[in-house]
């Protein structure tokens, strides 16, 4: 915590140990994710993905959900870096469970079923559609 704090974010704070971090900035997403992905390199000496969310787009995710609350309890959503080819989406789609209600709304993929019990895991996001992604239960 201590590199993001020395790069001039304000406020930082982890989110459970997952490589969640919450920090207060003026600037916008592409810069705040740019400045995170040099400082993790300069100071561990390797690249990693980082995409950055501001509060806005998380309240939309969370608020735009298509799933009923029942569903919701075991489910998740997959934030995407950019909006997917929606002719790779119809593929991905035409794979999925039966049981699995599985929509795509902007930058954001949601599954009914859990994460373990989905046809999918994030290398096949990332293969299938081609776009960076990282994934929270809901």
């Amino acid at each position: 915590m201590l590199i993001v704090l020395k790069i001039g974010f304000e406020t930082v704070r982890t989110y459970i140990q997952c490589g969640n971090i919450i920090v207060q900035s003026l600037e916008d997403k592409s810069k705040i994710e740019l400045k995170l992905k040099n400082a993790i390199h300069v100071h561990f000496g390797f690249d990693v993905l980082v995409i950055a969310t501001i509060r806005v787009e998380l309240k939309r995710v969370f608020n735009t959900c298509p799933l009923s609350e029942e569903k919701k309890e075991n489910s998740y959503f997959v934030i995407l870096s950019e909006f997917p080819n929606l002719e790779l989406i119809d593929e991905l789609v035409k794979i999925i469970h039966d049981t699995e209600v599985f929509r795509n709304i902007k930058d954001c993929i949601y599954s009914s079923v859990g994460y373990g019990n989905s046809k999918f895991n994030m290398n096949s996001f990332k293969e299938r559609l081609n776009v960076s992604r990282t994934l929270r239960q809901l």
